[in-house]
Parts: structure tokens; sequence; C-alpha cells
């Protein structure tokens, strides 16, 4: 019983899954993806992947692990989306998929210290 409370908790604080590029916001794309694998299939790369049981609810919707493989932008998948959960992007540049949220309390730059952690990491 208590594993089944901690895995309930561990997946109610999880952020949520990195989504493909065009994906609506999440709250959207859950209600909108009907989990039919076509732009899983489509994606060349086998970049997209099924969320798996640890994302709950979300289970079976694409996902990007992009520490594994990157999302290259190839565009295929949004014109196979039948629901609009992945909406078409007629311009790469404008896609936003993983965009780093600084948090104050943990940069030592916002504390006054040099720091180039961030910068040289991305």
């Amino acid at each position: 019983m208590t594993s089944d409370w901690r895995t309930w908790l561990r997946q109610l604080c999880a952020p949520p899954p990195l989504r493909p590029p065009g994906a609506l916001p999440e709250q959207e794309f859950n209600s909108l993806c009907i989990r039919c694998g076509r732009c899983i299939a489509a994606c060349s790369y086998r970049t997209l992947q099924p969320a798996g049981w640890e994302h709950a609810s979300k289970a079976g919707t694409p996902l990007v692990e992009a520490r594994k493989i990157p999302c290259y932008l190839c565009m295929a998948c949004p014109p196979l989306c039948p629901t609009g959960a992945i909406e078409e992007i007629a311009d790469s540049r404008q896609v936003r998929m993983g965009v780093a949220e600084v948090d104050p309390t943990a940069c030592y730059a916002h504390r006054g210290i040099l720091c180039r952690t961030c910068v040289d990491e991305c």
C-alpha cells in the first residue's frame, strides 16, 4: 500500500512530459489526444515514444525524451494528428519545446554570485 501511495504522489508531482513540436498546452493536449500512435509511427528518428505507466493517465500519449534522442523538427508528426492535439507549425523557429525555467531560489546569479553553469550547459 505504501509503494502505491508513493507512486501516486510521484506521478502527481512529476513535471509534464516533453511533447512533440506543435503540441497544444498540456491540459488541452491530454483531452484531445486519442493515443492513435500515428505521430509516433511517423517519427523516422524514433524521437517520439509512447508515455509509459509512470505517466499515469497520460500513458500512451507521445513524448520526447530529448536526452536520449532529440527532436530534429522534421515536422512529420503534426499533419498526421487526427484531433488537432498537435498543430502544424509553418516556421520551425517558432517551436517552443522544453523551454527552461530558472528557479531563483537555486540560482547563484539571482543571489549576486557570478555563475556560468546555465550558459556552459546550454
